[in-house]
């Protein structure tokens, strides 16, 4: 063998590595490139704690009052709604039970005055003492047949059922015949019952009118003491309202008490005399009254004493 076949034949040890060296390095440069152009500045860099995207959420505020208030509200209406149908249904019951007691009621005050008349007709001395009883007897029949009216009265109130006939009227002329009504029951109790009656025109039911004078007027004689006045006047005030005003000279009211003086059953002190009322009077009073536009106010008599109601109307429809 030759030395040149010798050398061509056996592969050099440096041939095989150069091309080796070449490629790592060209890969090498291929991935610093790479870096190169992925590379961000330092500067460009938002730190995590400052970027607003990561910022905590607010919590969302708790809806439980909405509810909450809610929920009151409708138990509220409920309750509300309760207590109207119970209201109307105790004065349905009043007033069946009132109804069914006036037709009994007629009558026995029926054969209590045939009775009466049958007693004095015999004018025998024994039986004044059994004329007494009959007297005390029809004094209670007429004192229930009172309160039956006061509870339907009220019943109808509630229940907004009442009827009113407004038209141009003389308040002069209802106290005058309220006043001539008990000028009897006034004389027999010997209390002085005085009319001042002034110009009063005005608007309103004179049926209904009447009523509450002669309520204020009843009054006004059971607390009255005896040889004491009682006054009724009428007149107009500045505004052109009439007014009639029914004065005694008896205790008063006392003044812990007047809160409740125009509420359902109030009976703040005992009357001198007569039948106690049933405490409805004032009530329905002030309640009719101002269904027609006007009112029923408590006011002390004069120089502090007794008791002064004043009934005001107004004078004209659109008043």
């Amino acid at each position: 063998m030759s030395l040149e076949a010798g050398v061509a034949s056996a592969p050099s040890a440096a041939q095989p590595a150069k091309p080796a060296a070449i490629a790592s390095y060209t890969r090498a440069r291929a991935a610093g490139a790479r870096e190169e152009r992925v590379r961000i500045p330092a500067a460009a860099v938002v730190p995590p704690a400052a970027s607003p995207s990561s910022a905590p959420a607010p919590e969302p505020a708790p809806r439980w009052p909405r509810w909450l208030a809610g929920a009151a509200l409708l138990l509220a209406a409920a309750a509300f709604a309760l207590r109207r149908r119970a209201r109307l249904q105790s004065n349905e019951v009043l007033a069946v039970a009132a109804h069914e007691l006036k037709s009994p009621l007629a009558a026995l005050e029926s054969y209590l005055a045939l009775m009466q008349q049958e007693g004095k007709a015999g004018g025998a001395a024994d039986t004044r003492a059994w004329l007494e009883d009959v007297g005390h007897m029809r004094t209670t029949a007429a004192h229930l047949r009172r309160t039956i009216g006061d509870i339907l009265e009220m019943t109808r109130l509630d229940d907004a059922r009442i009827k009113l006939e407004p038209r141009p009227m003389d308040l002069a002329e209802s106290a005058r015949r309220s006043a001539e009504a008990f000028r009897a029951l006034a004389a027999e109790s010997r209390i002085e019952l005085t009319l001042r009656a002034g110009p009063a025109p005005a608007w309103g039911d004179p049926t209904r009118a009447r009523q509450i004078l002669d309520n204020l007027v009843a009054n006004a004689l059971r607390h009255a003491p005896e040889s004491g006045t009682v006054t009724v006047s009428t007149g107009s005030d500045g505004s052109g309202r009439a007014w009639c005003e029914v004065t005694d000279d008896g205790k008063g009211v006392p003044q812990a008490g007047r809160a409740r003086l125009f509420t359902r059953f109030a009976r703040l002190s005992p009357p001198l005399r007569g039948e106690p009322g049933t405490g409805l009077g004032l009530y329905i009073g002030r309640a009719l009254a101002r269904a027609q536009g006007g009112d029923l106010e408590y006011a002390s008599g004069p120089a502090a004493r007794g008791a002064r109601f004043r009934l005001t109307l107004p004078s004209t429809r659109d008043a």
